[in-house]
């Protein structure tokens, strides 16, 4: 019974976002299916309005954040009011206003139904859904003829997620010695770059980069001797692999093409192709560098071209796929510094005042910051948001129940000085 009310509040909370990542969706209702969008703007309302209606459970500083959001939302309703006569004259702007509100929802809800659910939980979650999703869904995805044709089957947003589970098992390795945790992680690590995605290998580098930095904050103490495990599975992989890769000629062209793309980010392959976007909208990001164009911007034709064609169809938005580019284009450096300063700002003084920090909140902590790389070719997807919000919700939570547990101590400290008081004072009153 235990586990089906975790489930349910895994659901209710962080679960109702993650099933706009087809990596749940399509586990439930198929692959290529029309719901997603008819889904993700059931979350957008969902995740807006239940922000507002946990608002109180929420600190001063996410309260102000949430608040001043949704104020925000409302200036361009008022303003798509004014100029076009439509509340909601533009909806693909109105999302982009929206995404935020999954973080407060996510961390609003677990604040109000505190310790219901832990980071093992969403692990496990999000690797279930994956096995299933592989087993039901993408079934041909891992064949050498998918890799070597690219058709990888689970979409960049997808896979990011594995980052997760990925430092997570890799923490449980070495805190608790166990070789299981050391084959999950490595099961997962090997899914990553089997699936070719460049932008989430350099991702899944930074957050392996800030996981094993963030080591010492733990207070966990390295033996030397778990890395034997390790070295002897990466010697018989790299053996048994690599004789496979080398004698098929296939897969080493490939990733010759995907090594080549990484060493060429603006002069080939995907990289190209942004920069190429970049470039073509960089203009319009420098007239309007302050607040964007917004809602203008939606109107603005499409300035792409790919091939001497229109890279996309005009009248249904810009399509970028930076998020930087993006935030920057249509609200300019003052919305994607009111989006990133807060989180930046209140997770570093978090983890900068928690005394000792869990592997599990480390494992969160370098998927989250490995975010910042991420978004320099993918936009952020409502998951990361709402990963971000289960993030502050916990760490908040440890700092709360360290500053709790550190007022107790000095109150019994104080009171067991008052009875050294008393009972001196009880000694010396017959003398006088």
């Amino acid at each position: 019974m235990r586990i089906n009310i975790k489930f349910i509040y895994l659901l209710l909370g962080i679960g109702i976002v993650y099933f706009t990542d087809s990596l749940f969706l399509s586990v439930i209702v198929g692959k290529d299916s029309e719901l997603q969008l008819p889904v993700t703007r059931v979350v957008w309302i969902v995740t807006f309005l239940g922000s507002l209606y946990l608002v109180n459970y929420m600190s001063s500083f996410m309260r102000t954040w949430c608040i001043a959001s949704a104020l925000i939302f409302l200036y361009f309703i008022l303003e798509s009011l004014y100029l076009y006569g439509s509340f909601f004259q533009f909806p693909r702007v109105f999302s982009k206003v929206l995404e935020i509100f999954s973080i407060f929802y996510v961390y609003g809800f677990y604040k109000k139904f505190n310790g219901k659910i832990n980071v093992e939980n969403v692990v496990h979650f999000i690797a279930i859904f994956f096995i299933l999703n592989a087993a039901i869904v993408n079934r041909t995805a891992f064949s050498v003829v998918s890799f070597a044709e690219h058709d990888r089957g689970f979409t960049a947003e997808s896979v990011y997620f594995l980052v997760i589970p990925i430092l997570y098992f890799f923490n449980k390795y070495f805190s608790d010695k166990s070789a299981k945790y050391l084959f999950y992680g490595g099961f997962f690590l090997f899914i990553v770059i089997f699936l070719q995605h460049r932008t989430v290998w350099i991702a899944t580098s930074v957050a392996l980069f800030i996981n094993f930095l963030m080591y010492r904050k733990s207070g966990l103490k390295i033996d030397l001797s778990a890395f034997i495990p390790i070295a002897l599975i990466v010697f018989v992989a790299a053996f048994f692999v690599g004789f496979f890769i080398l004698t098929n000629e296939t897969i080493v062209t490939k990733l010759n093409e995907s090594i080549d793309d990484l060493a060429n980010p603006t002069g080939q392959g995907t990289g190209s192709w942004r920069w190429e976007q970049f470039t073509s909208y960089w203009p319009f990001i420098v007239d309007n560098f302050l607040f964007g164009m917004r809602l203008q911007g939606f109107e603005l034709p499409v300035q792409f071209f790919d091939r001497d064609n229109l890279a996309f169809e005009d009248g249904t938005g810009h399509h970028f796929h930076s998020y930087y580019v993006d935030r920057l284009f249509y609200f300019g450096i003052t919305g994607l510094l009111f989006i990133m300063a807060p989180v930046i700002y209140y997770i570093t003084f978090l983890v900068g005042k928690i005394k000792k920090l869990g592997l599990d909140r480390i494992a969160f902590l370098g998927f989250v910051g490995s975010a910042i790389v991420y978004s320099l070719s993918y936009k952020i997807q409502l998951n990361v948001y709402a990963s971000v919000g289960f993030f502050i919700y916990i760490i908040e939570t440890d700092f709360l129940n360290q500053q709790k547990a550190e007022f107790l101590e000095k109150e019994e400290e104080e009171t067991h000085i008052d009875e050294e008081v008393v009972e001196n004072d009880v000694l010396i009153s017959p003398r006088l």
